[in-house]
């Protein structure tokens, strides 16, 4: 999905904002968070920000940018330190952020709440759901186990799974959390409708 590998069939596209045509995806269209966050440890938060915000032509205030992002995943104490002396879930918001300012439309996370304690992945989770209502156009891809974490901050999900005699995974069910009034509510975890739909997504495993 994120060009860094060629499809063993078919082709992946993807809209070009500016000429709204669908184009095949290269390296770079999508940003990705892999499960094991690699950020380069010998430099410091505030540096990784700098450098990726650079590639952005897209933001003319870096520094007023930077802030923002900085202040919706609760950084502004770790920006001097070195990213080799951050928890997982630290390196985790850090990665997160690198990717947003980069400036692509669409990220990638690979099990972004795997590892993570409880208060850690609610503040993961409610940065996320931020970043998505803030711009129409960013699209976040969350492929995870983590059912109802996921599912709490998605407004589709496509269950991967595998059927009876078939060679590989496959998408076998599309639901829409939007269509269901289930999208972007505080504390939706909560309410028993949600409760019902992850019983039911478990179900199609």
């Amino acid at each position: 999905m994120a060009g860094l590998e060629k499809p063993t069939s078919g082709k992946v596209t993807i809209k070009n904002m500016e000429t709204h045509d669908y184009e095949d995806v290269r390296e770079g269209d999508m940003g990705v968070v892999f499960q094991n966050s690699y950020i380069f440890p010998w430099k410091r938060v505030d540096s990784i920000f700098k450098d990726a915000i650079a590639k952005n032509p897209k933001i003319k205030d870096k520094k007023e940018a930077i802030q923002h992002y900085v202040d919706i995943f609760s950084l502004n104490e770790h920006l001097k330190k070195y990213s080799k002396n951050l928890s997982g879930g630290q390196r985790q918001r850090v990665a997160i952020v690198e990717q947003i300012l980069n400036g692509g439309d669409f990220i990638l996370l690979d099990e972004p709440f795997s590892g993570l304690d409880t208060l850690t992945i609610d503040k993961v989770t409610e940065a996320l759901v931020k970043v998505a209502l803030e711009d129409e156009h960013k699209t976040l891809v969350i492929v995870s186990h983590d059912l109802s974490n996921s599912l709490a901050i998605s407004d589709t999900a496509f269950i991967l799974s595998k059927p009876p005699q078939a060679d590989a995974a496959t998408i076998t069910a599309h639901i829409s959390l939007a269509d269901n009034g289930l999208a972007w509510q505080p504390d939706i975890k909560e309410n028993p409708l949600f409760r019902d739909l992850l019983k039911q997504v478990k179900s199609l495993l």
